[in-house]
């Protein structure tokens, strides 16, 4: 087998140098809030996908209390309590494995990410990251950490800080609205207007008959989210350039908030296509139709440029060119 070392170096494949399936081992480490969770609700909590029956199976051959002699679902988990979940490392959907340094200093490091890479592990993704990456070009011991993301298919920037005082501080910036994010998107339907702000509360769908569960929604009872939005270009009758001011960061806020204003991201294949479409998509079963109907194969939207203040003083902007393929679909 190979080592954890070698695991962290980011085979890209399902199988060790020796021919071996590859065991990749995550560590959760217990907070506050989950001090004396069953371990099966537990992990529910930090493996949504996963439902509580198939949770209860796995606990007694690849899950471990490290430190404690044994594992049941009924074990309790303590405040920094590590969690040790074993699994099969499977064959991941190819991906762009690569990430350009935008601008590095003792206390920042901000990276512009390729559309189509995952972030964090999934229950699909593990060496194929973002985190995995940096960790084969920086090194193990980079030292970097995340300070907020974006999901696997827009492209753009994000900041990493370099010490636990830098992370604090910047992380305290974005907890207190004071961090300038644009985003560019790419449009389906006439905008109402050349400049517009949605302010609709959202929420995860509470629908019982969804067939997607992370899905967002639009409700009263949701989140306060607001973004503003201006148009930059009218391409076709049926398209536009828009530029995205989020003055929140609720999950999915910009493609929820556009589509609820009748102009839909292009490429975007849960609040453009739907549930059954975005099913079929990861499940791998796209036609030659569904492709001609997304006209691009992920969301047009694109991390654009962030604006705060930098750990040692003074406001700091930052700025990521478009992708290719949107500046495909802008020809």
């Amino acid at each position: 087998m190979v080592s954890r070392h070698d695991i962290d170096r980011g085979f890209n494949t399902h199988l060790d140098p020796d021919g071996n399936p590859v065991i990749i081992k995550r560590i959760f480490e217990v907070n506050r809030e989950c001090d004396g969770f069953r371990l099966d609700r537990y992990l529910k909590e930090r493996m949504p996908r996963l439902s509580r029956n198939r949770i209860q199976q796995i606990i007694p051959t690849a899950v471990d209390i490290l430190g404690k002699p044994t594992t049941k679902c009924k074990s309790r988990v303590r405040f920094g309590d590590r969690v040790m979940v074993r699994k099969t490392a499977r064959q991941e959907p190819l991906c762009p494995r690569t990430f350009t340094i935008i601008h590095k200093d003792e206390d920042l490091l901000v990276v512009n990410k390729p559309p189509g890479l995952p972030v964090h592990a999934s229950a699909k993704y593990y060496f194929n990251t973002l985190t995995m990456v940096m960790r084969e070009r920086l090194g193990d011991d980079h030292g970097y950490h995340m300070c907020h993301r974006i999901d696997k298919e827009t492209s753009g920037l994000i900041v990493f800080a370099k010490t636990t005082g830098s992370e604090a501080f910047v992380k305290k910036q974005f907890a207190k609205k004071e961090v300038r994010k644009e985003y560019l998107a790419i449009v389906c339907g006439s905008p109402p207007a050349e400049s517009f702000v949605v302010n609709k509360p959202l929420k995860i769908t509470t629908d019982p008959d969804a067939i997607i569960d992370i899905r967002m929604m639009v409700d009263s009872e949701g989140l306060p989210s607001k973004t503003e939005f201006s148009v930059l270009k009218t391409l076709a009758p049926n398209y536009a350039l828009v530029l995205c001011r989020p003055k929140t960061g609720r999950m999915h806020q910009i493609r929820v908030h556009l589509a609820s204003e009748g102009v839909p991201i292009l490429g975007d294949k849960l609040y453009r296509h739907g549930d059954e479409f975005f099913r079929d998509c990861c499940d791998g079963l796209i036609t030659e139709e569904m492709k001609r109907a997304m006209v691009m194969p992920r969301q047009a939207l694109h991390a654009a440029s962030i604006e705060f203040t930098h750990p040692k003083g003074g406001r700091v902007r930052y700025y990521a060119p478009l992708p290719v393929d949107m500046q495909e679909v802008l020809k």
